[in-house]
Order: structure tokens, then C-alpha cells, then sequence
């Protein structure tokens, strides 16, 4: 009895020193900030001819993918409430819905493609910084007021979906998630640059929408670290 019992504390205290340890609220904070402030300097020093420029790397302007890193933080802002509430039912609710999800992979990429093209229709360079700072002040306030078991639930995601989502995420890996999304998508712009195509090696460029095949469909094994120009996970881009 008495085991069991310091057995118990024992796992108390354990998950006690994790929760501390891997929440901490101003690290993820300082990531909103500071991906404001780049948001604010990438529209400041773009002029006409640099926003409407293919990026490198996508289909999309430069415009639409400033848009589109926007858009990430809009969307996590509609998924808070979903973690919370899948974190409550049992892992297999959400795997389910996960499931679900992966099978509409292709839909979803038409949309996520598209939604960019249409985005800036609403939400031009001239209106984009303001609704930045209105999403980021709202996921900041969010944030503050979740508590820490809150911050621990756990939802099932479509790994297909995004480069960034993994199988299991709690709600503090969301509120991560957009910022991930934003500074990968940072090095595709292409601002000031009238050459235009040019990728890094080794940069963020080389991964999503990249132009060279990965190892299954080509020769330039290893130079594609997430997904390739013709599977991307397995599977065609869309975009």
C-alpha cells in the first residue's frame, strides 16, 4: 500500500517537473513577437514590384505568401477550441478525426492553394500588417489565460497536411505550430531579388515546393528534407 502510494506521488511529481519544464509562456510569446516585427519589416521594405514577383520556390507571389504565413496564425486561432475539446475525449476521437482529415489531403491542397490566390483579394499589403497584430494580440491573450493542464492536452493531426504537424500534438505545440510555419516560409519569399529563382542550398527553399526530386524519384539523394516537387509525402503538390 504504501508503494503504491509513493508510486503515486512519485508520477505527480514527475509530470509536475514536465509541465514545467516544457511550458514556458514567454518563449512562446517572444516567437509571436518577434514574427510580428518581421511580418511589419518584410511588408515595409516590399515595394509593387517585389509583391507581385513569384517567390522562390512556390506558384504564389510574393504577396500571396505573405499572406498565406498570415493565414497560419488565423488558423490556429480556429483550432484552439478543437485541441481543447478533443483533449478532453479519449486519443481515439481525435485519431479518427485525424484519419478523416488525411483522406481529404488533395481537397485541402486545392484549398490551401486557392486560398492564398483569394486571400489577398481581402486582405491586400496594405491591410495585412493591421490584421497580423489582431491575431497575434489575440493568441497572445489566449495563451496567457490557458492553464498549464490545458496546455497539455493532446489532438491527433493529418501529418499530410503540413511539413509541421506530427502525429500527436498538445496545445502548446499549436500555439508553436505558426510561428514554425511563418520562418519557414520567411526564406521563400523573394523581395529585392528582380533574378528571382534562386534557392539556397540548404536553406528552408529546398524543402516544401522544392524543384528537385527526392531520392525516390531522382538522383539528388538527400537534398530534399521534407517532401520533393513530385511526392511531396508520397503524393503530388498541388500547387
Amino acid at each position: 500500500m504504501l508503494s503504491a502510494q509513493v508510486s503515486v506521488i512519485m508520477c505527480q511529481r514527475l509530470q509536475r517537473m514536465r509541465l514545467e519544464e516544457s511550458m514556458d509562456r514567454e518563449v512562446v510569446h517572444a516567437e509571436l513577437r518577434r514574427a510580428s516585427t518581421t511580418f511589419h519589416q518584410l511588408l515595409d521594405s516590399a515595394n509593387a514590384d517585389d509583391l507581385f514577383r513569384r517567390s522562390s520556390g512556390t506558384r504564389w507571389t510574393n504577396e500571396q505568401l505573405l499572406f498565406h504565413m498570415l493565414f497560419g496564425y488565423i488558423v490556429v486561432l480556429a483550432l484552439l477550441p478543437m485541441v481543447r475539446a478533443f483533449g478532453r475525449l479519449p486519443p481515439g476521437a481525435s485519431r479518427a478525426w485525424s484519419r478523416l482529415l488525411t483522406a481529404s489531403t488533395r481537397p485541402f491542397d486545392l484549398i490551401n492553394c486557392w486560398g492564398a490566390v483569394g486571400g489577398v483579394r481581402v486582405y491586400d499589403h496594405r491591410r495585412m500588417g493591421a490584421k497580423f497584430d489582431h491575431t497575434i494580440a489575440a493568441l497572445s491573450r489566449r495563451l496567457e489565460a490557458e492553464p498549464d493542464s490545458t496546455l497539455a492536452r493532446t489532438m491527433h493531426f493529418p501529418v499530410r497536411w503540413d511539413p509541421f504537424f506530427k502525429d500527436a500534438m498538445t496545445l502548446e505545440d499549436v500555439y508553436r505550430y505558426p510561428t514554425q510555419h511563418f520562418d519557414f516560409h520567411r526564406d521563400q519569399l523573394n523581395l529585392g531579388t528582380p533574378s528571382g529563382s534562386v534557392l539556397r542550398e540548404g536553406g528552408a527553399s529546398d524543402w516544401l515546393f522544392s524543384i528537385r526530386p527526392c531520392d525516390r524519384h531522382g538522383s539528388n539523394r538527400g537534398l530534399v528534407r521534407v517532401s520533393c516537387s513530385v511526392c511531396r509525402h508520397g503524393r503530388r503538390a498541388s500547387w
